[in-house]
């Protein structure tokens, strides 16, 4: 009887020591794993698209009279981008095309000062760049500068009563830009940018093509062009 009694006293105290060492025990601190970070990096194909507005400075030579003008467009250009980033550090290596349909124009009623009713029109139709860029990543922007080949093409249609003119021209040349580009709202997938780009075509001999008592002389041209952009463009995951 003794013997159970000891037993159930034992058995007793094993059942309360862990409670009791428990309740001895500082309250110790919680810890709750990190929220996953989803590391942002430039790397991907992306596609995008643009706003702007650009500048054209034309320069002529008549080739008969040897005689030098000068005129400007200027208007809006809308487009879009596709290109691909490989990013080595903070360094980011990339190449690019674009496509911007311009709208840029100059018109002028009577152009031969006859008072009659004939238009000419002289027009930028579009722009078109393709090249590398460097950038430098630093989160959550990237700085780049960017160059490459250029094209474009204008055209001049001139209607008047006493005949007609028609050119249509198309151009190649060099262009180099820079800009910043930044992720929106902490995506790692859309981007903002904002983008300056200088064009420089050759020159050229422009003959227009006429009818009736119109007539043109060969000039010699060449074009130089500024642009700034306003963009956005999603960034593909995956490589």
């Amino acid at each position: 009887m003794r013997h159970a009694k000891l037993f159930l006293s034992f058995a007793f105290l094993t059942a309360l020591s862990p409670v009791a060492l428990a309740a001895d025990l500082p309250d110790r601190p919680v810890y709750k794993a990190p929220a996953m970070v989803v590391a942002r990096t430039w790397t991907g194909i992306y596609v995008g698209g643009h706003v702007g507005y650009a500048h054209d400075r034309y320069q002529s030579t008549d080739l008969v009279i040897g005689d030098t003008t000068t005129s400007t467009l200027n208007g809006f250009i809308g487009g879009g981008q596709i290109g691909f980033n490989y990013q080595i550090g903070s360094v980011v290596l990339g190449v690019e095309g674009d496509y911007s349909w311009s709208n840029l124009k100059q018109e002028t009623v009577d152009p031969f000062g006859l008072g009659t009713t004939g238009t000419a029109t002289f027009k930028n139709n579009y722009f078109a760049t393709a090249g590398g860029r460097l950038g430098y990543a630093w989160d959550p922007a990237l700085l780049y500068i960017k160059g490459g080949a250029a094209w474009s093409k204008d055209s001049f249609d001139l209607a008047d009563p006493t005949g007609t003119a028609r050119g249509r021209f198309n151009r190649t040349g060099w262009f180099v830009g820079a800009g910043v580009e930044w992720f929106l709202f902490g995506s790692t997938n859309w981007t903002g940018k904002v983008e300056y780009d200088y064009l420089r075509f050759g020159e050229i001999n422009e003959t227009l093509a006429t009818t009736g008592a119109i007539t043109a002389n060969p000039a010699n041209v060449k074009l130089e062009t500024h642009m700034v952009k306003v963009g956005v463009n999603y960034l593909f995951r995956g490589f």
